[in-house]
């Protein structure tokens, strides 16, 4: 989904979640703290009379004081209640568009602090790569080949920019699927969606069809890299040895 798409959706449930807790807390009664204090004394006198009857005298002192609010409850008023659970609501309402957002956007990365939590990591490539190598004849040629000083260096190669390394595997996939599709007449190799194209390879068999759902992972991952999805460092070492066998062996099919 576009950025501009998931930026909208997202503000929408901001609104909304808003005005619900909003009306939520207005309509609610909260109750405000206490100025004053009322503390009631009462005090019982028994008194015995020259002819042994008991008097009793019942006194009542009510005394009401001040209360010193805290420095928080000074500084919002009255109604602190309806402040804190006015900036509580803001807090939550952000958080919900946030994670909705990046949810439309396929990011799951987090950060708080020094810590990090990757969208993209090494393990996530293998996860499509090794598949996809594994189901080649000869993947092994395809390794040498790839790491060999004859074969031309793509330029994502020396890049150290993860994300601008996972970007660029992805364009250059796309580049070999479509001229696969081209040489092999497959309709609108140009203007196709290129998961459906490796799809469409795959069914004819002209690409390994065991190939087609690592591809396709590969091209899903570099999309959400290119859209600024976090990459671990990690990522730069599979894409420099299985990246490039796969780009081989698609680089060796031809018509």
């Amino acid at each position: 989904m576009e950025r501009k798409t998931a930026d909208r959706i997202a503000g929408v449930v901001f609104v909304a979640a808003l005005i619900g807790a909003l009306i939520l807390i207005f309509t609610a009664r909260l109750p405000s703290f206490p100025t004053t204090t009322t503390t009631t004394k009462s005090t019982v006198v028994t008194v015995r009379g020259p002819q042994g009857v008991s008097q009793r005298t019942d006194t009542s002192e009510k005394t009401v004081t001040d209360v010193v609010p805290s420095f928080w409850q000074d500084l919002a008023g009255s109604r602190t209640p309806i402040v804190f659970f006015c900036a509580a609501s803001l807090l939550i309402a952000f958080l919900l568009a946030a994670v909705v957002q990046r949810v439309l956007l396929g990011e799951y990365s987090f950060s708080f602090g020094p810590l990090t939590v990757p969208n993209i990591t090494g393990k996530d490539l293998k996860k499509d790569t090794g598949p996809a190598l594994a189901v080649i004849p000869n993947s092994d040629q395809f390794r040498k080949a790839a790491t060999s000083s004859d074969t031309p260096e793509p330029e994502w190669v020396t890049e150290t920019d993860p994300n601008l390394a996972l970007a660029g595997c992805r364009l250059d996939i796309e580049k070999e699927i479509r001229r696969i599709a081209k040489e092999h007449e497959i309709p609108s190799a140009d203007s196709a969606a290129v998961k459906t194209l490796i799809t469409s390879l795959g069914e004819n068999n002209i690409i390994e069809p065991g190939t087609a759902p690592g591809l396709r992972g590969l091209v899903d991952l570099g999309n959400r890299a290119a859209h600024g999805a976090a990459v671990d460092e990690s990522s730069i070492e599979v894409l420099r040895t299985d990246g490039r066998a796969i780009l081989a062996y698609l680089a060796s099919v031809n018509n």
